[in-house]
């Protein structure tokens, strides 16, 4: 007669045998391997350089956005109170020199014209103030290689300049008191 398993041994034993069972299954039915690198050369210097540009590009597109954010907001604000806040040091938009920002006003318009150094595409944000209500539009321009930036806004304007479009155009419509 075989001798008696332990009475405390018996749950142990249900745990291991399927768990044992598990594992050979796993091991002796391997997952599939990936599939082999198409041919041809391939250059990881050349992708990780166009990622990493890709990178600049939106993180001077968010900053771009949040300096004309910042200058929008601070310009209502001011405009609620009757006037426009007309320098860079003012609006704590200074610091910025990479983006090149440039600020003009007038009686009903303020006008943020925003350059980056680097990239390929202009901002401008314009606040204005007609018939007692104010307006927001944020807008962009894309420039092709060689061309030259020759543009003039009008100040007064309302909307985009010719041959820009709406660059995550805020459609802020406040009423005036």
């Amino acid at each position: 007669m075989a001798p008696a398993l332990p009475a405390s041994l018996l749950p142990r034993l249900l745990v291991w045998i399927p768990l044992a069972a598990i594992g050979l299954t796993g091991w002796f039915h391997r997952a599939p391997t990936m599939a082999p690198a198409p041919p041809g050369p391939v250059s990881g210097a050349a992708e990780l350089e166009t990622a990493d540009a890709l990178e600049r590009q939106a993180d001077q597109q968010r900053r771009v956005a949040e300096l004309l954010d910042r200058f929008a907001g601070a310009q209502l604000v001011s405009q609620y109170w009757g006037t426009w806040v007309s320098s860079l040091e003012t609006l704590d938009i200074a610091q910025h020199r990479d983006l090149q920002p440039q600020l003009r006003t007038s009686p009903i318009t303020a006008e943020l014209t925003v350059l980056p150094d680097a990239g390929s595409s202009r901002y401008l944000g314009k606040v204005q103030r007609v018939n007692e209500r104010t307006s927001v539009v944020l807008c962009r321009r894309s420039l092709e290689a060689g061309s030259a930036d020759g543009w003039e806004s009008g100040l007064d304007e309302p909307g985009c300049p010719a041959g820009w479009e709406p660059f995550e155009e805020a459609a802020l419509q406040v009423a005036g008191s």
